[in-house]
């Protein structure tokens, strides 16, 4: 009899123990940031050492970053390159990557935006809907290979943000202010040491007074929430003349004092009989 109370009382720990790694990786997947760093290797950056002095910079912010958050880099090569997908604990990754970046070939922003964006609608899809996403464009030039040029640039940030996700730019040297209308938030960047205070600035708090789209399968979510709390259903169903039962209340506040402290009473119990049994 002993040996089986406490094979019950190992497998409700075990089970209790599971149910809150759950609860917290589910917490994380709705409180997490995801960045998607988009990183200008175009010809120009070959000029006045900006390559070297982009690569310094995000380096050290890099190397400060939460390895919680996902992390995601797109390059310009070969009309746009993802070169690290969005998910988690790959800091390392994307630093390496990074660092050996070269400086070559064409701008090809509106591109790697649209990679961006298919890559978030992916991880939305199979990680979660919640998680906080950041689009990081950094350029020292505007766009040469789509035909609309800025323009188009202006049009895919537009499709981020009506999407829900927050897009940074950065202009390098003088270049890139025209993201400034679209974007969430812009930073114009001369030199390693303001590239590194922009940087430090990506992950701040959106601007409470800025635009916030929603999708169409938003506003479903929001048609069907129930925003009501109990105590407010309760007084509606007194007011209608719905009769509240002496068992319902006596059970929602047994089931609101267990919801509380559910552990806490498990291990109070199971030490009474332990303590009674040995």
């Amino acid at each position: 009899m002993k040996h089986l109370l406490l094979f019950w009382l190992g497998l409700t720990l075990s089970s209790v123990a599971l149910t809150e790694t759950e609860l917290e990786a589910e917490r994380q997947s709705q409180t997490a940031t995801a960045f998607t760093i988009l990183f200008d290797s175009s010809g120009s950056m070959s000029k006045n050492n900006k390559i070297t002095q982009a690569k310094q910079a995000f380096s050290v912010w890099l190397s400060s970053q939460n390895p919680a958050d996902a992390f995601s880099l797109i390059h310009f090569a070969r009309e746009g390159t993802l070169a690290v997908p969005l998910q988690k604990n790959n800091l390392e990754q994307v630093q390496a990557v990074v660092k050996k970046l070269q400086a070559n070939g064409q701008t090809p922003i509106v591109n790697c935006l649209r990679i961006a964006h298919q890559n978030i609608q992916e991880r939305r899809k199979t990680y979660s809907p919640y998680e906080r996403h950041l689009v990081v464009v950094f350029t020292d030039g505007g766009e040469s290979l789509d035909a609309r040029g800025n323009k188009g640039v202006v049009s895919e940030i537009k499709k981020l943000t009506r999407d829900n996700i927050e897009v940074v730019g950065i202009g390098f040297h003088g270049q890139g202010a025209y993201m400034s209308k679209s974007a969430t938030s812009y930073y114009d960047a001369y030199n390693t040491e303001e590239l590194k205070e922009t940087l430090t600035k990506v992950a701040a708090e959106i601007d409470p007074n800025a635009e916030v789209y929603m999708t169409e399968q938003d506003r479903k979510r929001m048609e069907n929430l129930d925003l009501n709390p109990p105590t407010a259903k309760v007084k509606a169903e007194s007011a209608a003349g719905v009769p509240q039962t002496t068992q319902t209340q006596t059970t929602s506040k047994k089931r609101g004092l267990f919801s509380k402290f559910p552990f806490a009473i498990f291990i109070v119990v199971a030490f009474l009989l332990l303590k009674k049994i040995f």
